[in-house]
């Protein structure tokens, strides 16, 4: 299931944490205007993309990847509404989502 935080601004919680996230894509629903996500684990090596199903998996020919314990930030071309997240190995971790 989607993780949604399309209301994220409107609530003032624009820091965000996915539990479990695991080497399939988890789905993230962006908020209307939201220019810039920023994904990060303490433990683990992300994926980050915005081609991608729940479920699925990614990949580096469609994702960038940031190692364990740094973030990464990508700007969020107009009217992209949906980001993927997932680890690069067989491990579970939670991922912070910072959105701007």
């Amino acid at each position: 299931m989607a993780e949604d935080f399309r209301t994220a601004f409107d609530d003032g919680q624009p820091i965000q944490t996915i539990a479990s996230v695991t080497n399939t894509a988890k789905e993230i629903l962006l908020p209307p205007g939201a220019q810039q996500i920023t994904v990060g684990s303490i433990d683990a090596a992300l994926w980050l993309s915005f081609t991608g199903t729940e479920g699925g998996t990614l990949t580096g020919a469609t994702s960038v990847w940031t190692v364990a314990t740094n973030y990464f930030t990508m700007r969020v071309r107009p009217n992209v509404s949906t980001a993927y997240v997932s680890t690069q190995a067989a491990v579970t971790t939670t991922v912070t989502v910072i959105l701007e």
